[in-house]
């Protein structure tokens, strides 16, 4: 009984990844794929570049395009009005505080 649940369920996530794919297209899927690659991409860089990163924009926001900082400000809403003035596509580009080492922040 249980693996004919578990088998139940699998098709039934397979079939609705088909339907979903008849109903918003391949492509919709297919772009979604590359956003989520660029963004791991960046996050990838980000972190692994995070020690030079931290001496030159230290407390700021950064934006990060392609594997590079394109943009670097104090204020948030400074960075993203600084990306729409040149036309950049926000879904496209990670945004990251810069926080000094050991900083802890309270949510």
């Amino acid at each position: 009984m249980l693996k004919f649940t578990k088998f139940k369920n699998s098709l039934f996530n397979y079939l609705y990844v088909i339907l979903w794919y008849d109903i918003i297209g391949m492509s919709a899927l297919t772009s979604d794929l590359i956003l989520l690659e660029k963004i791991e991409k960046n996050g990838s860089w980000f972190s692994s570049h995070y020690k030079e990163i931290v001496e030159k924009y230290k407390n700021e926001f950064i934006a990060i395009e392609d594997a590079e900082i394109i943009a670097h400000n104090p204020r948030l809403d400074a960075l993203i009005e600084e990306l729409k003035k040149k036309g950049k596509n926000l879904s496209e580009i990670l945004i990251e505080f810069v926080a000094e080492k050991g900083t802890k922040f309270i949510l």
